[in-house]
C-alpha cells in the first residue's frame, strides 16, 4: 500500500529545524528567503497556517504563526515543511513542531487539538486526558495513533517531546546561523514511529543494527509495539520474500491493469498529475452503461491506492469514462471519497468539471517515488520522446552542410583552422552508428555537397549512447 524509499546522505530535510539567516523579503507576497545552508534558500511565508499534520484543531494550530515583519540578516528558527523540488527550495515555516509517537507539540502554540479522524468520544476522551499535562508553555496535537492510549502512554511520549525541545532551546542559543539545529528521524525511526491504528500485525527488520536500534526507540516511547518487532531471519532477504523488487517496478509503471480488463495510464506535468481511464479489453455482458460504471469503479479504488503507493501530491485530475449521468457520477465521486479516506495524507475530491474530469488534491511533503528511485533520462531530457530516426538524419544532414560552408569560408587565423588534404577541405565527423548507417545510403547528396563545397566528409561512428541528432568534429 505505500512504499518509502531514502538513501544515506539524500535523506528528507522535512520536519528540520535549522537557525537560518533571512536572505531577502517580498513585502508584496508577505514571504522571504532565508538561508539555511542546504544550498538552496528556503521559502518562508508568514501569512499561511504553517503546520497541517493530521489534527484538527485551528486554534492551536495558527496560535504559532507570528506575522512579525522580518529584515535581511535576522537570524531565525524555522522548520521544513515540504522538500525542494526542481529549481524550487525547500517550504519554511516559523511554527515548529516536534512529532512523537502519540502527540505533535507545539512549542509557541498553545491548547490542545485532536485528530478529526478519531471518532467524537474519543476525541474528547483524549482531550480530556491532555487538559491534564501542566504544560508551562506550548501546546500539543493529538495524532490518530493515539487512539486507545492511557494517560500514561500520553505523558511518555510528552516528556520526550520536551526533552528534546530543550536540546533544541539549548542548541539554538549557542549556534550560528545557518546551522542544523534538531535533525528529524531517519526513515525507519519515522515508519515504526507512524504505525497505523489499527496496530500491524508485525514489523519485520532484516537488519540486526537496526533492529537493536528501533527496539531502543519503542522501549522508550512506546513498549507495547516491542513485541510486534521481529528480526528477518529468513534464508531469502526481505525483498527477494516478499518480491518487493517487482513491486517497485510496477508503482513505477505508467500503465495500471485493472481486474476486469481495464486500465489506468499515470502521466505527471509540471503542475498536475494526470490519469487516464480506459476500458481496455473489458466489453461488459449486461449494458454499456454497466460496462462503464463497473471500470470506473475499479479505477476508484486503483487510483486512490496508486496515489498513495506512489506518494503523489498536489492536484491530481482523472479523466473517468464518461460521467454524464447524475447517477454514475455519484457513484464514482463517493467510490473515490471512501477509497482515499483510507489515506494518511490528506486527500480532497474537489468534484467535476465542466468536461467531466474529476479533481482531487492531496498533501504531499517529501519527494514523489519516482523523484526518489529515478532520474532524468539524459536523451529525451524527461519528454519521454526523441528524435526519429528519419529526423534525426535530416537534422545531422543539415548540420554537416553548415560545417561544409563554415569551413570553406573560415580564415586561416580563426580559432579552429579546418583541415585540409590536397587543398580540399577534410571533415570527419562523428555521428551516431544508426545515423551513420543511414548516411551510407545518401551518396548522391554527399557527392553533390562535396562537389558544392570542395570538400571531402568522412563519416565515422560515435558510441551507441551518443545523442542521435549528434555530430561531433574529430579533425
Amino acid at each position: 500500500m505505500e512504499l518509502r524509499v531514502e538513501y544515506y546522505g539524500d535523506r528528507s530535510l522535512v520536519g528540520n529545524i535549522y537557525k537560518g539567516r533571512v536572505d531577502s523579503v517580498l513585502p508584496g507576497m508577505q514571504a522571504a528567503f532565508v538561508d539555511i545552508g542546504v544550498g538552496r534558500n528556503g521559502f518562508l511565508e508568514m501569512d499561511k497556517p504553517p503546520h497541517e499534520g493530521d489534527s484538527s484543531d485551528p486554534t492551536s494550530q495558527r496560535a504559532a504563526e507570528k506575522n512579525r515583519p522580518l529584515k535581511a540578516g535576522q537570524e531565525i528558527l524555522v522548520q521544513v515543511t515540504r522538500d525542494g523540488t526542481g529549481l524550487k527550495g525547500p517550504r519554511l515555516s516559523c511554527a515548529l513542531a516536534l512529532a512523537g509517537r502519540y502527540l505533535v507539540y507545539l512549542p509557541l502554540g498553545r491548547g490542545v487539538g485532536v485528530s478529526r479522524r478519531l471518532p467524537s468520544t474519543e476525541r474528547d476522551r483524549l482531550r480530556k486526558l491532555c487538559l491534564g499535562f501542566a504544560l508551562e508553555s506550548g501546546g500539543v496535537i493529538v495524532r490518530t495513533a493515539a487512539q486507545g492510549s492511557d494517560f500514561e502512554a500520553l505523558g511518555r511520549d510528552l516528556e520526550f517531546l520536551l526533552r528534546v525541545w530543550r536540546q533544541v532551546e539549548r542548541r539554538a542559543a549557542e549556534a550560528s546561523a545557518p546551522a542544523l539545529i534538531y535533525a528529524e528521524a531517519d526513515l525507519p525511526v519515522r515508519a515504526v514511529r507512524d504505525l497505523p491504528v489499527p496496530q500491524p500485525a508485525a514489523v519485520l527488520v532484516d537488519d540486526p543494527g537496526l533492529f537493536r536500534r528501533l527496539r531502543s526507540y519503542l522501549e522508550g516511547v512506546a513498549p507495547e509495539l516491542c513485541q510486534r518487532l521481529t528480526l528477518w531471519e529468513g534464508r531469502l532477504g526481505l525483498f527477494a520474500s516478499f518480491r518487493l523488487d517487482d513491486a517497485l517496478r510496477r508503482a513505477l509503471s505508467r500503465r495500471v491493469d485493472l481486474p476486469s480488463g481495464g486500465y489506468i495510464v499515470i502521466d505527471h506535468t509540471e503542475a498536475l498529475t494526470v490519469v487516464d481511464v480506459n476500458t481496455g479489453s473489458y466489453v461488459g455482458h449486461k449494458s454499456p452503461d454497466h460496462t462503464v460504471l463497473k471500470t470506473n469503479i475499479e479505477a476508484c479504488r486503483e487510483v486512490a491506492r496508486q496515489l498513495r503507493l506512489r506518494d503523489i501530491g498536489g492536484i491530481v485530475v482523472v479523466d473517468f469514462i464518461d460521467l454524464r449521468l447524475p447517477e454514475a457520477r455519484e457513484a464514482v465521486l463517493r467510490t473515490l471519497r471512501e477509497e482515499l479516506e483510507r489515506d494518511s495524507s490528506k486527500a480532497y475530491v474537489i468534484g467535476v468539471s465542466p468536461l467531466g474530469l474529476v479533481e482531487i488534491t492531496r498533501e504531499n511533503t517529501e519527494r514523489e517515488l519516482r523523484e526518489c528511485v529515478t532520474t532524468c533520462c539524459p536523451h529525451c531530457k524527461g519528454t519521454g520522446r526523441v528524435l526519429s530516426l528519419r529526423t534525426a538524419v535530416a537534422t545531422v544532414k543539415r548540420k554537416i552542410r553548415n560545417l561544409a560552408l563554415t569551413g570553406a569560408t573560415a580564415e586561416p587565423s580563426s580559432a579552429l583552422p579546418p583541415a585540409r588534404v590536397s587543398g580540399r577541405l577534410l571533415l570527419r565527423v562523428k555521428v551516431h552508428p544508426k545515423v551513420a548507417a543511414m548516411l551510407a545510403k545518401e551518396q548522391a547528396w554527399f557527392g553533390e555537397l562535396q562537389d558544392s563545397y570542395g570538400c571531402t566528409v568522412v563519416i565515422e561512428e560515435a558510441d551507441l549512447e551518443a545523442d542521435l541528432s549528434l555530430v561531433e568534429v574529430v579533425n
